[in-house]
């Protein structure tokens, strides 16, 4: 019969209370000391993950012989919230170095593998940058920009579909002459709906400068996409072409799911990004573990 993973409660923080979830090998499980996985909220969405993906990637690192850890973010889930004039941006990062300062006080950590989807990803590749004891990087649908290649796969099959060019021309025809078809009016700008809680990408070169950063300090860097934001991302090697001039030092690794949902709902695709993930930190067990057991 498998052992359970040993989970306990957290409490940390220094000026804020926050809350998390330590996963730990199942009792008798050699330890890998270094590095420890730390997952990162996305959005509103508290430590448990999308579809509870973060408590699967959790335990399954922790059977892999990884300490993980989950934790709510100031203000989310069971963490108290922030009573300074902190942005996010700020206040993520600092929050999660506390999350690397308690493990390395308690259980003598002092290496560090982030994990975030969305929002997370941003908070976890801005933290990377901001400190040396993080080596690798999960992302899962991290900033993406446009190529001439995702113009292609955007616009070139219906391109060639007759009815595509028939409904442009004549829309297009409407508002140069000004008509409208019955019932119907022509769209302004003030009838375009945006989305409040959209997430903004920083400017292209600004992430590039960040990548090099983190590859000249050798960070193993995993990006999972998923088909969930086609307004920035569609298309198998997207991700390295926009970074064409960037040499990745084999440290970079890209997956696309074009059939996911942004937030990898599907049992199918939950269980490709756990594989995936455990695959991928496999680089960081030594070959014949000799840490102590629990």
């Amino acid at each position: 019969m498998t052992k359970p993973v040993r989970e306990k409660a957290l409490k940390f923080g220094t000026d804020t209370t926050l809350i998390g979830i330590l996963s730990e090998p199942p009792r008798g499980t050699p330890v890998i000391d270094q590095p420890a996985f730390v997952l990162l909220n996305a959005g509103l969405l508290h430590r448990v993950g999308a579809a509870r993906l973060y408590v699967r990637v959790a335990r399954r690192l922790a059977t892999m012989g990884f300490r993980a850890v989950r934790f709510d973010f100031s203000g989310v889930g069971d963490s108290d919230a922030r009573r300074d004039s902190l942005a996010f941006e700020e206040s993520s990062v600092l929050e999660v170095q506390e999350v690397m300062n308690h493990l390395e006080r308690t259980k003598d950590v002092r290496q560090f593998v982030l994990m975030g989807l969305c929002s997370g990803a941003d908070v976890g590749f801005n933290a990377a940058q901001a400190d040396d004891r993080v080596i690798g990087v999960v992302q899962l649908d991290a900033y993406a920009y446009r190529t001439l290649g995702y113009y292609v796969h955007q616009y070139g099959k219906r391109a060639l579909q007759p009815e595509v060019w028939k409904t442009f021309i004549t829309i297009r025809a409407g508002r140069l002459l000004g008509r409208r078809g019955p019932g119907k009016t022509v769209a302004t700008d003030e009838d375009v709906v945006v989305n409040p809680y959209a997430r903004e990408f920083p400017p292209q070169e600004d992430v590039a400068k960040g990548l090099r950063a983190l590859v000249d300090r050798g960070v193993c860097l995993l990006n999972v996409f998923s088909g969930g934001q086609p307004f920035a991302y569609n298309h198998h090697g997207q991700y390295r072409r926009s970074f064409r001039d960037l040499d990745f030092k084999g440290l970079l690794e890209v997956d696309y799911l074009g059939e996911a949902d942004h937030i990898f709902s599907g049992l199918g695709h939950q269980q490709f990004v756990l594989d995936r993930v455990a695959r991928w930190m496999e680089q960081f067990a030594p070959a014949s573990t000799d840490g102590q057991s629990i």
